[in-house]
């Protein structure tokens, strides 16, 4: 987030607040699921399903692409479970 302030010509102190969009807020709370998920099927599923129901919402075009590269990180992710043998 970005903060800056200034003194408006009245002698108010103004501040500023740059929010994340939505596309923002999806990367940032699915990049540490995604890279310390090792691999879990009912995350990974958990995920997919989630990029599913973010691909079909109405989006502004930036949050649309944010949503699309996240579905494709999640598309092919293997959700098998393995032999722990």
């Amino acid at each position: 987030m970005l903060f800056f302030g200034w003194v408006d010509e009245e002698g108010r102190q103004r501040v500023a607040v740059r929010s994340l969009s939505f596309g923002e807020y999806v990367e940032m709370s699915t990049t540490q699921i995604l890279r310390y998920s090792g691999g879990d099927p009912a995350v990974i599923m958990a995920l997919q399903r989630f990029a599913s129901i973010l691909q079909g919402l109405d989006l502004l075009e930036s949050d649309s692409q944010a949503i699309a590269a996240f579905a494709a990180q999640v598309k092919d992710l293997d959700t098998k479970m393995t032999d722990p043998q």
